[in-house]
């Protein structure tokens, strides 16, 4: 993934003043990119996507925060097995390992809280509104997403928004309303961090 210059000099200057050198559109696999944070000794893991719903594209709107967890609601099912696909073929990988390794690592304890104070923030921190559209909220939800696992830190995915949705999308087309969002982000990073930006 990337992330354009303006964002990026809003990420280095409040975070990673000497990390941040480069970023590229080379694709990263699932289990690598928990991993490379564990390599970088990183605090937190922050997963960002754009969500889709093809068959309520009328109706399904607005950013959800997730936490990794063995239980999923039936409205994430769809979600986690969209988001897992990478993973189905993966050899030595399966599911009762996923779950065993969650547990042991104490994940949900780290990240719930991670989840939920990312969600106050984009709610106080983001508009009600945008350019006469709302700013939904859709609320913190657990599911056991591949991308999430083996972090040795809080790590949580966001699901910022609906492309599916005309609203959404035009939404996310606007450059000034993606700034919104990353720095909504950022001062929710900030928030879990506690002002401790090393």
């Amino acid at each position: 993934a990337t992330v354009p210059s303006a964002k990026c000099s809003i990420i280095s200057s409040d975070f990673f003043p000497s990390c941040v050198k480069a970023l590229t559109y080379a694709f990263i696999p699932l289990f690598e990119r928990t991993a490379l944070a564990n390599r970088l000794g990183a605090k937190l893991f922050v997963s960002l996507h754009v969500n889709a719903h093809e068959e309520n594209a009328a109706r399904a709107r607005g950013f959800e925060v997730y936490y990794v967890s063995n239980e999923s609601n039936p409205k994430a099912i769809e979600l986690v097995s969209r988001e897992n696909r990478q993973m189905h073929d993966s050899k030595g990988v399966g599911m009762e390992t996923f779950l065993s390794e969650l547990y042991w690592r104490g994940a949900i304890k780290i990240s719930r809280p991670f989840a939920n104070r990312m969600y106050a923030t984009l709610q106080e921190k983001l508009p009600r509104e945008s350019d006469g559209m709302k700013i939904v909220g859709r609320g913190v939800h657990s599911a056991p997403f591949f991308v999430l696992f083996g972090a040795e830190m809080p790590a949580i995915l966001l699901e910022l928004f609906f492309a599916t949705h005309p609203d959404d999308a035009f939404l996310l087309s606007m450059p000034k309303f993606r700034h919104k969002v990353v720095k909504a982000i950022v001062a929710g990073i900030t928030a879990e961090l506690g002002g401790d930006h090393q």
